[in-house]
This record gives C-alpha cells, structure tokens and sequence, in this order.
C-alpha cells in the first residue's frame, strides 16, 4: 500500500479530489451557476430587448411603408387633378382666344362695312353734284337759246339752284 503513496497517478487523483472538495467547500459550483444564470438572465433580457426593438422596426416600418404608398397616391391624386386642371385651362383659353378672334373679327367687319357706307354716301353726293353742273349746264345752254323771258325765269331757277341747300340723301339699305 506504500507503492500507492509514492505513485504519482494517486498524488494527481488526490489533488484533483482536494481540489474539488475546496470548490464544493468555498461553493464555486453554486457560484459559477448563479453566474451563469446571471449571465443566462442578461442574455434573455438582451433577446427579449432585440425581439421588442425588431418589433418596433418591423413596426415602424410597416407604418412608413403605409405612409409611403399613402404619400404615392396622393402624389398621383394630385398629378391627375393638375393634368385636370391644365386642360381646363387649355381649353378655358382656347375658347377665350376664339371669343377674341370673333370679337376682333366682327369689329373688323364693322369698320369695313362703315367704311363701305361712307364710300357709298360720298359716291351718291359727288354723283349729286354732278347732275346738278350738268343740269345747269343744260339750263344755261337752253337758256342762251330761248327768249328774254325765259332768260329772266331760267336765272331765277339757276339762282335757286344755287341757293339750294345741300342734298341729303338716304343712303341705300345694306
């Protein structure tokens, strides 16, 4: 039995129990488990910590993903209604600009058919006037032929002739 104090096998096995006795003794395994539970115990608060944050991540982007299309529909919405809009205006200045052309196009007419009067009138007057010197004319011509009397009574019509006012014909219907 001696041999087993002097062999080395039995002085290793011997340490490693009194080793593990002292840990037994100072509680190191109760230690190193409350440690790992403390340790286990901080671990699952991270988990439970990163699940709750990916949650609100998912969350949150979910919320702006919604925002998002919310925010294309309204940009299309408002798209639409300017292209409305801008074909209301088009065609709100197209019809104004055909109003204008029309109004630009009757005035003109207008002045084209005033103009056309005023020709007429001055035309008929001048035409007045001639009638007149050739029918004066006429009347001096026959009267230089005729006798004392008919001189007397032909200056007497040429005198009123003269005198007469102008005429003021009515100008022919449009």
């Amino acid at each position: 039995m001696t041999e087993i104090f002097t062999s080395a096998d039995f002085w290793v096995l011997m340490s490693f129990g009194g080793f593990l006795g002292l840990l037994v003794y100072f509680r190191a395994p109760q230690r190193a488990a409350a440690l790992l539970d403390q340790r286990s115990a901080a671990i699952a608060e991270e988990l439970e910590e990163a699940r709750r944050l990916r949650d609100e991540a998912a969350a949150l982007l979910e919320k702006h993903q919604k925002a998002l299309a919310g925010m294309e529909d309204e940009r299309r919405r408002i798209l639409h209604a300017a292209r409305k809009a801008a074909e209301r205006q088009a065609k709100e200045t197209a019809r104004r600009m055909e109003e204008t052309i029309a109004r630009r196009e009757a005035a003109a007419a207008n002045q084209i058919a005033q103009a056309e009067r005023a020709l007429r009138d001055r035309i008929l007057r001048q035409t007045g006037l001639l009638a007149l010197r050739a029918a004066r004319y006429a009347i001096e011509a026959r009267a230089a032929e005729s006798s004392a009397f008919s001189k007397s009574l032909t200056a007497a019509a040429l005198d009123e002739i003269k005198n007469a006012p102008p005429l003021n014909l009515p100008s022919p219907p449009a």
